[in-house]
């Protein structure tokens, strides 16, 4: 497993991320924006790191997880917009990272399962 950290632009400054690759990952492989679960309020990389792993191992996607603002320090919209901003970027940048641009998914848990585009 090959995991590595990196800062993307966002709305309000940097959104930290965790790339997650399995060290059997193809080429051209799909990827996963995952969202942590936490009501918008709690959690961050770190405490969803281990499913992130194993959902790349499993899958044999990229999982970038995004660590967005949290509430109530930063409120309503602010998470949505790290998310979206991420996503966007992932979308963008997908060739550089040796992915499928046509195969990108969003999940999470808990309320960042609800996401819809």
């Amino acid at each position: 497993m090959h995991t590595w950290e990196r800062d993307l632009p966002g709305p309000a400054g940097p959104i930290r991320v965790h790339f997650h690759r399995a060290a059997t990952t193809a080429p051209g492989a799909p990827a996963i924006c995952f969202l942590h679960g936490g009501g918008w309020a709690v959690g961050d990389l770190d405490s969803h790191d281990p499913p992130c792993r194993v959902l790349a191992q499993d899958t044999g996607a990229v999982v970038m997880a995004v660590d967005y603002r949290l509430a109530p320090e930063h409120p309503y919209p602010a998470a949505i917009d790290d998310c979206v901003a991420a996503y966007a970027w992932l979308a963008g940048h997908s060739g550089e990272l040796g992915l499928d641009a046509t195969r990108l998914a969003i999940m999470g848990t808990r309320q960042a399962a609800t996401w819809r585009r």
